[in-house]
């Protein structure tokens, strides 16, 4: 099992944790690294920003772009649910109103993804990148 995370000091950065690892010896419990290629922009320059690609779609721009892919609409509605409903002072009670009202729209469940564009911070970072706090962390 492991955990990483992804942050941003204008490029990309990333680590992932293997606890598995920490049984081989020679294995690095973490791995690490940076778009360093890339030149993603500081303030007041012209490079384009995380998520902003010339002659792309993307949508996101200064973003990091979080997929959940689901089995199931269902799957993936309740996911997104729990998600809103844990930013409530009463999780409980904000789940019930959500739910409450697709029930009453009639509305259907078609998507299996749920999508959150997150903020990228490149202000809270240091030229090093530091991880604290990544602006999305997977756990395992």
């Amino acid at each position: 099992m492991g955990w990483g995370d992804f942050g941003s000091n204008g490029s990309v950065h990333w680590r992932i944790h293997y606890h598995d690892n920490d049984r081989n010896p020679g294995s690095p419990p973490v791995v690490s690294g940076i778009d360093g290629g890339k030149k993603h922009p500081r303030a007041g320059t012209s490079q384009p920003n995380i998520g902003k690609q010339k002659g792309s779609k993307k949508e996101h721009d200064g973003k990091f772009r979080v997929t959940g892919r689901f089995e199931s609409a269902l799957e993936a509605f309740n996911a997104a649910v729990t998600a809103l409903a844990n930013l409530h002072e009463n999780p409980e009670q904000a789940r019930k109103v959500i739910q409450d009202a697709l029930r009453t729209s009639g509305g259907r469940l078609a998507e299996k993804d749920v999508i959150f564009d997150v903020n990228v911070w490149p202000s809270v970072r240091n030229e090093n990148g530091v991880f604290d706090p990544p602006e999305v962390s997977v756990d395992w």
